[in-house]
């Protein structure tokens, strides 16, 4: 993930949000960059809370919770699930190819869920927004909610990638590379038929799915990139958003 930086958040180190109220969170002014395939840090952290100072701040403090929490905690089945499937064993071992389809059925049923109902608090955080005392409040809290939605709404995207690739992987064999070696001198062995002539050797022979499951990894941690720059677009507007309602500015 490129460095970002803003008054209110760095990539390690960002806001205070809780059912409970907001408050600025201290931290480190920069954090070092993840290796290559590591998953990216998130832009949003709940690291704390305080208690809101009128209806108006409880009722924002309600809906941002509720949905962050929400994207955070799809933020971490994202990475692990990358993790899992860069290291899965799923061509040697019986056990793997059947875990890792039920694996991705149930993230994928738990990370649908979560976002419905972020989605839903998202929507109802700039509905109150309305009720904001200031015009800047009013549009720093529309901005918020509308980039944490477009996060949340990228990480429904890629949880029905997890529903296609494990139905993908009930569909398939496993293949070990010993197979796929012997395949492989086949298809270069034999003639190619029609349909399929102007394709490679290697195109005709399956791949082991522990490779595939590589290549997938790779995908969720590139589509969570993506995700991760609408969270720091929805981390630049906390304070203009948040700090108003903060215990220690006068109402």
């Amino acid at each position: 993930m490129r460095a970002r930086s803003s008054k209110a958040c760095l990539s390690a180190a960002c806001f205070i949000l809780s059912a409970s109220g907001i408050a600025v969170a201290a931290g480190p002014a920069s954090a070092p960059a993840p290796a290559a395939t590591a998953p990216p840090v998130t832009a949003l952290k709940l690291i704390g809370r305080v208690h809101a100072r009128t209806a108006f701040c409880q009722t924002i403090f309600d809906h941002a919770q509720a949905s962050t929490s929400a994207a955070l905690d799809n933020d971490a089945v994202f990475a692990e699930t990358s993790d899992y499937l860069s290291k899965a064993d799923l061509d040697e071992n019986a056990m793997a190819k059947p875990k890792a389809v039920w694996d991705l059925q149930r993230s994928y049923e738990a990370l649908m869920a979560r976002s419905r109902a972020a989605i839903d608090e998202s929507k109802a955080l700039r509905k109150a927004a309305d009720d904001a005392p200031t015009p800047e409040q009013k549009a720093a809290l529309i901005a918020y909610a509308d980039a944490l939605g477009g996060a949340i709404h990228r990480q429904e995207i890629l949880a029905k990638d997890y529903r296609e690739f494990g139905v993908f992987l009930e569909a398939n064999d496993p293949v070990s590379w010993q197979q796929h070696d012997e395949q492989l001198i086949l298809a270069h062995a034999l003639p190619a038929p029609f349909w399929d002539r102007a394709l490679d050797a290697r195109d005709r022979v399956p791949q082991p799915l522990a490779d595939l499951a590589k290549a997938e990894a790779v995908h969720i941690t590139e589509s969570h990139e993506t995700i991760i720059e609408d969270e720091v677009r929805a981390g630049n507007n906390v304070d203009a958003a948040f700090t108003p309602c903060s215990p220690d500015v006068a109402p």
